[in-house]
């Protein structure tokens, strides 16, 4: 086990080249970061801030109305897909043990 983890360790060269990268990628990304720190941007009114969180709102409530809808619909597939299976299911010779284990699950989504 010790041989496969030296095996999977970087060597010394390995280490200092992926050093010497990382650090002229550092470098980049500060260049490209340092007029973003040193410009304050564009002041927001509070009538501008109040208009953008009223529109957030809306969109988080449209959402939610969404997903409430979607999870209706889905537990009514759901439900019908189950109610046909065990109809199914019973109607076929399996053992006692599996059909009531498979009955038991059923009987259980719908709670």
């Amino acid at each position: 086990a010790r041989l496969s983890a030296y095996a999977t360790q970087l060597t010394v060269k390995q280490m200092k080249a992926r050093t010497t990268q990382l650090a002229t990628e550092n470098g980049d990304l500060e260049t490209k970061l340092a007029p973003l720190r040193a410009s304050k941007g564009a002041e927001i009114s509070p009538a501008e801030m109040k208009k953008a969180e009223d529109a957030f709102v809306n969109l988080v409530e449209l959402w939610g109305k969404r997903k409430r809808g979607f999870n209706d619909v889905f537990e009514v597939i759901v439900g019908a897909f189950s109610l046909r299976t065990l109809q199914t299911f019973s109607t076929r010779t399996y053992s006692s043990t599996s059909r009531r284990r498979f009955q038991h699950l059923i009987a259980s989504s719908f709670n």
